[in-house]
This record gives structure tokens, C-alpha cells and sequence, in this order.
């Protein structure tokens, strides 16, 4: 992979039909460019991530993988894994207590709450 820098990103768009002009549209699209090219950004920069580490840092991954494991709807899953988080709880409260149905643990009015409000649209 090479280092794309602005002249080659023209020559890419070029080879794909468009022309390139001395016109406004060019000064905003290379102002565009230098805005969004942070120094120092290049391919070292790009981590692809294991799939354990995606489910670790996005919750939109783990509740994916929740809902398969435990056959659940995955909306369900992503609004109780929400609830916790807006309630400050740790997801494991919601996967413990509704997913592996572990006993004995109270439920807990704030994420209940926040389930509620989740669900019915408030805000």
C-alpha cells in the first residue's frame, strides 16, 4: 500500500472520469483534502483488529455476538447493553441477569428505568 497524497489522489479520481479543473471546486476539494489529512497519517497508522478485540472496544459487536450466543433478539441485546450504560452499570449486570439467568441477582431500578425509557422512545 502507498501513501496517498494529493496529486495521486487527483490522478486515482482522473482515471475514474473526472477531470480536473482550476476552478472553485478544485480549491475546495484540495482544501477538503489538506483538512482531513492529519501529519503523520499514513498505512502504520491502520490496526486491523482481531475479532475478540472488536467485540471488546464496540458495544454494536458484543451485543451482536450476545445475541447469537444466546439465540436473543439482537435489538433486545443492544438496548439492555444501552440501559446498563446509561445507568452506569456494568454490561455484565445485563448479561448475567438476563442472558445467562444467573439467580440471585436483584434487579436494578436505574437500569430497569432506562430499559423502559429505551423503549418507549424517551430520550
Amino acid at each position: 500500500m502507498i501513501d496517498l497524497d494529493f496529486d495521486s489522489f487527483v490522478d486515482e479520481l482522473t482515471e475514474c472520469g473526472w477531470r480536473p479543473t482550476h476552478d472553485e471546486g478544485n480549491k475546495k476539494l484540495r482544501k477538503f483534502w489538506e483538512l482531513h489529512q492529519p501529519d503523520g497519517y499514513d498505512a502504520k497508522c491502520i490496526r486491523v483488529l482481531r475479532a475478540d478485540e472488536v467485540a471488546e472496544r464496540f458495544d454494536w459487536a458484543k451485543s451482536g455476538e450476545l445475541a447469537h450466543k444466546y439465540k436473543r433478539d439482537v435489538n433486545w441485546v443492544e438496548m439492555g447493553m444501552e440501559a446498563c450504560r446509561r445507568a452506569s452499570v456494568d454490561p455484565s449486570y445485563f448479561i448475567r441477569r438476563y442472558l445467562e439467568k444467573e439467580e440471585g441477582i436483584d434487579k436494578n431500578p436505574l437500569v430497569e428505568q432506562a430499559y423502559r425509557d429505551l423503549r418507549d422512545g424517551v430520550v
